[in-house]
């Protein structure tokens, strides 16, 4: 095993931290441009990103890596001893002192969930050897991020989830089981109407369009002309459709809605009415204390939607 496995574990003000302590043999100047310039950041961090050098700054997490982060600020910002910011719901403190062999690093990273420590220690464990070899020049540092999830990063969980008492079956999976930052998309399914109904939103709505359609031809399991997937982008969201080859003793619920906000409360009206029309509404157009104007509606297909102002 290619790394130390010697992070400890902390209670930290009702949250739980991991804590690093590294020596490197490079001056805190040079470290401190490693943790800070996005050069040497992709090379070793999971989320590289750019930052405005100030505390309560902004940190930009960079695709594709840094999408699911999206934006952080600034905690802590004093060159070259103190840098903290927030890492999605996390924050990550990094402390750098000067030792007569270079500079001490001590890493702390804070979060709400304790099952996913061990996760989080095999990956930082092998980030910390790539920092290292980014400070030394090396031009194929040690892998991070996906790369590593393949590589030592499974002997290294496995090691602190025994230290950390935490049951394999509750530790937190490694990020790469969900595919892609893209992969929570709605899917309505019909039954025979689909295309319909897409045509429907197409004219409802602007900007949408049907990207994708696929249907059943002959001899297949649903009925020839219908919709095997669809794929149909409202704004800058994807909605999946299909029609269902099967009949089923459900149709869809207003407990699950999918949610539009219009630029303006014209658009706002007119969608409200088009989508009302031979549908129910289910809160009328209004303000209310969440919202300037807000209404609620299942369509003539009984698809729910809730459409509200800006």
């Amino acid at each position: 095993m290619p790394a130390t496995a010697d992070a400890i574990l902390e209670d930290h003000e009702g949250r739980t931290s991991l804590r690093f302590d590294r020596r490197l043999g490079h001056p805190p100047e040079r470290v401190w441009a490693a943790l800070t310039e996005v050069d040497d950041l992709r090379h070793w961090h999971p989320s590289p990103f750019e930052l405005e050098r100030r505390a309560g700054g902004a940190v930009h997490f960079l695709p594709p890596e840094g999408n699911a982060f999206g934006q952080g600020r600034v905690i802590a910002y004093e060159p070259p001893r103190l840098l903290a910011y927030s890492w999605g719901e996390d924050e990550l403190r990094w402390e750098l002192a000067p030792r007569a062999d270079g500079t001490l690093l001590t890493l702390t990273h804070t979060f709400e969930d304790r099952f996913k420590a061990a996760r989080d220690a095999a990956g930082w464990e092998l980030c910390l050897i790539a920092l290292g070899d980014v400070l030394s020049g090396a031009r194929d540092p040690a892998p991070t991020g996906e790369r590593a999830i393949l590589g030592d990063w499974e002997e290294l969980n496995r090691v602190y989830q025994d230290r950390f008492a935490i049951p394999a079956e509750q530790a937190t999976p490694p990020p790469n089981q969900v595919a892609a930052t893209d992969s929570l998309v709605p899917q309505l399914m019909f039954e025979g109407n689909a295309e319909e109904a897409m045509r429907f939103y197409v004219s409802v709505f602007f900007p949408a369009r049907i990207e994708q359609i696929e249907r059943y031809g002959d001899g297949e399991q649903g009925a020839a002309g219908t919709v095997k997937r669809a794929t149909l982008r409202i704004g800058d969201r994807l909605v999946r459709c299909i029609d269902s080859p099967i009949e089923h003793g459900f149709t869809f619920t207003p407990a699950i809605s999918l949610a539009v906000r219009g630029v303006s409360a014209e658009a706002v009206d007119r969608a409200f009415a088009r989508l009302a029309d031979d549908g129910t509404v289910l809160m009328a157009l209004d303000r209310y204390p969440f919202s300037e104007r807000f209404g609620w509606v299942t369509d003539r297909f009984g698809v729910s939607w809730q459409l509200s102002l800006g």
